[in-house]
Order: C-alpha cells, then sequence, then structure tokens
C-alpha cells in the first residue's frame, strides 16, 4: 500500500502529499478519509483518493490533468510551492498569488520581501516579507486584482495564461 504524507504549507493549509501530488479538503468518510487534488480548481483535476486512517491510500480515482507541482520544503518541514517560468525565473506563489524579486531587507535576519508580479501591469501593491524558511512573517497592502493562472509545460516550467 501507497502511504501518504500529511504537512503543512507555509500558507497554514494542510496538505496530503502522495507521489509528488498535493491533496487538499479532507472530508471524513468509513474507514478513514477523501482528499481531492490540489489542481482541482486550477486545472479542473478530478482526482480524489481515500486514505485509511494510517494514510494509507486505499483507492484513486481518475488521472491527473496536470503534472505534479514543484514544493520546497523550508528548515520547518513546511511545504513551499516555488515555480520556475519559462524565462527561468523563480516565483513564490502564496495564497494563489505569484510573488518575485527576492531582494535582502534585514541582513541579520534574512527577511526578504516579495512582491506581487502584477505590480507593473496593473499596478497592485502587495508584497510579503519571507524569512529564510520561505515562511510568510508580514504582509502589507491587498491585491487589485484575481489570482494569475499559470500552465505547466512538459519541461517543468510554467507559463502565464
Amino acid at each position: 500500500m501507497d502511504t501518504s504524507l500529511v504537512v503543512t504549507a507555509v500558507d497554514g493549509a494542510t496538505l496530503l502529499m502522495l507521489n509528488g501530488y498535493a491533496f487538499t479538503n479532507p472530508s471524513p468518510m468509513s474507514g478513514g478519509e477523501r482528499w481531492y487534488c490540489s489542481g482541482r480548481i486550477r486545472w479542473k483535476c478530478s482526482v480524489c483518493l481515500h486514505v485509511n486512517d494510517d494514510y494509507e491510500l486505499v483507492c484513486i480515482s481518475h488521472e491527473h490533468a496536470h503534472d505534479p507541482p514543484i514544493y520546497e520544503i523550508t528548515s520547518d518541514g513546511l511545504y513551499s510551492l516555488m515555480i520556475r517560468t519559462s524565462s527561468g525565473k523563480k516565483l513564490l506563489m502564496y495564497d494563489k498569488y505569484t510573488y518575485s524579486a527576492p531582494k535582502p531587507l534585514l541582513t541579520r535576519c534574512k527577511i526578504r520581501s516579495f512582491k506581487c508580479t502584477d505590480r507593473g501591469h496593473v499596478r497592485c501593491n502587495k508584497y510579503i516579507h519571507v524569512n529564510d524558511e520561505l515562511t510568510v512573517v508580514a504582509e502589507f497592502s491587498y491585491h487589485n486584482h484575481k489570482p494569475p493562472t499559470y500552465i505547466k509545460m512538459l519541461n517543468g516550467d510554467y507559463v502565464k495564461c
């Protein structure tokens, strides 16, 4: 039986990881829980799985409509979604929005400021401060737009739609 791993994302979400894919929104069912693919909305992925009380895979429905996302594990054991664009730039995805241009803010604390990737196009002023473990320690302003949509290419790069 495949055993899954329950982890916490940097935004506080609980994820069940199995074969590189993340599952969310557990619902209790007889003998365990049902979890849904985290790409259910973004990629219209209909995969759901049933795990027993020991988080062993009981059954899985359908096949994923996408490749597994890229998660980086912080030193705190939290999972952070990092994506690489077709131009090679790495972006931090937090709360469905993407942030770029990490610049050191405080050398001693190693806090970095990430700005919303739509700051130029729609003049979004949202930015976050992130520590070395990619944990968001502060948020500033708000988004004036909807979250961007990305498609993952066969080579693993992401392209904004």
